[in-house]
């Protein structure tokens, strides 16, 4: 009788979601036609391409599910298990051409020491020590590492020391290439929040087009924006949200160097949001605006690295394998930004897609974070119930809405103007929509309104 495959949504009795995901992958391995090749002498511990159609995979066989193993597949990178469908496929045909197995309890001993990325159960950088070498590197090991040989983050500044000093004990010794990403990921995080934080003590953001701001919720709003360097703002989008966003592109462009990109919800907001560049100093800035219906990888002006993306309306990123969701995946942005006017309508799996456009490994592994945090869902639009992974980089606009720009306050701006000075169509719509989300002027015009149907009534 064949054995029944397993579901891909829950888990069954007496399994840990660890175990079940594992399992899920050696299964997927088994039913599907993956073609492995050894590039190496090893007999077991080797290099292997894994082929999946026209895609290929570089991995690291280390043993089964060992925390040194490697894919060059994203899942790897993510899932913290320490195996993926590639790497469950090279167990499989090693279990087919090799005699002896299971050979899963032997360990593995690299003849040479090197440093490389953990990925199971998060990463992490760790030092691996080669046959023989035991006596060479203790010293080194003691120096910079833990006594889970795991480096610590106060060293990771020093990486090229440590690596020559490394390389002096032995000219084996070895530094992977995701080892100097993963650091420099890090300290570029690190080095950004300290320049922000030096630079503006108080939190206050006041440079630049900020400075023009006569809000101080909005502009230390604006100053937590920067610090977390990514974000998802949950509110409706409105000209003093457009400002901010404007003055934060001021000062990133001139820290980054890199082009901007504006992903406007449609051709009216990209009006909007020109009519706003062209009231700042932002002019003359490389700064691309473009509906989200035209956005592309194929469009010939879109660049592979930017400096800053915002994303008005980002509930098409929920669909993972969307135009908009698919060309963002495919770029290197340093800071990315998105909207939603709301949230409560979001699944764990739908927030979970959007998210991981900032970085794939924001909310941890996918599995978990959909275990950990479903009972949560519908998530509350001002905040309450955010899940703490999310907290810092989900920003609920509930004290700044109402607040503008200028010194104006909203409830100054006349809802009965008269036609000689009724303004263009465009700031007329934008005037209409901002009074509308302000609860006592649109008290107001619902109290006009039934005194106007009460009159025209009695007439």
């Amino acid at each position: 009788m064949e054995k029944s495959k397993l579901s891909n949504r829950f888990c069954p009795e007496g399994m840990s979601v660890e175990e079940w995901q594992v399992a899920l992958r050696h299964e997927f391995a088994l039913t599907n036609n993956f073609r492995v090749e050894h590039i190496d002498q090893n007999r077991i511990w080797g290099d292997y391409f894994v082929y999946s159609g026209p895609s290929r995979y570089r991995v690291a066989f280390r043993g089964v599910r060992s925390e040194r193993n490697y894919c060059s597949c994203l899942d790897f990178r993510t899932n913290g298990l320490g195996t993926c469908k590639h790497l469950e496929a090279v167990s499989i045909y090693l279990q087919e051409h090799e005699e002896g197995y299971p050979w899963a309890h032997r360990e593995y001993i690299p003849r040479h020491s090197s440093l490389y990325v953990s990925y199971k159960g998060g990463r992490s950088v760790r030092l691996s020590i080669g046959l023989g070498d035991e006596t060479r590197y203790e010293s080194f090991r003691r120096k910079y590492f833990g006594e889970d040989f795991i480096l610590k983050p106060s060293y990771y500044d020093r990486l090229e020391e440590i690596y020559n000093e490394g390389l002096n004990l032995s000219e084996e010794f070895r530094c992977y290439n995701d080892v100097w990403e993963y650091v420099e990921e890090v300290l570029c995080e690190s080095r950004w929040r300290s320049q922000l934080l030096n630079r503006f003590p108080t939190r206050d953001f006041s440079a630049g087009y900020a400075s023009e701001c006569q809000s101080l919720t909005l502009r230390e709003e604006m100053f937590a924006l920067l610090l977390q360097g990514n974000g998802l703002l949950v509110g409706d989008m409105t000209s003093a949200l457009r400002c901010e966003i404007l003055a934060m592109i001021e000062y990133i462009s001139a820290e980054e160097k890199l082009p901007t990109l504006l992903i406007a919800a449609d051709n009216y907001s990209v009006t909007l949001w020109k009519k706003e560049i062209q009231n700042s100093p932002l002019k003359q800035t490389n700064i691309q605006v473009v509906p989200m219906d035209q956005f592309s990888i194929k469009e010939r002006y879109f660049a592979p690295n930017y400096g800053f993306i915002f994303v008005e309306n980002a509930d098409t990123l929920k669909e993972w394998h969307g135009q908009v969701s698919i060309t963002i995946k495919r770029l290197n942005i340093k800071h990315l930004y998105m909207q939603l006017p709301t949230i409560n309508h979001l699944t764990p799996v739908q927030f979970s897609s959007i998210a991981q456009h900032i970085s794939p490994y924001i909310v941890g592994p996918f599995y978990s974070f959909i275990r950990d945090h479903r009972p949560l869902f519908p998530l509350s639009d001002n905040g309450e119930n955010l899940p703490d992974i999310v907290r810092p980089f989900v920003f609920t606009r509930i004290h700044t809405a109402t607040c503008s720009w200028s010194d104006r306050p909203q409830e100054e701006v006349s809802i009965c103007a008269s036609k000689t000075s009724l303004p263009s169509t465009n700031q007329w719509l934008e005037d209409t929509i901002r009074l509308l989300q302000n609860e006592t002027t649109r008290n107001q015009l619902i109290d006009l309104l039934k005194h106007w149907t009460s009159s025209h009534d009695k007439l």
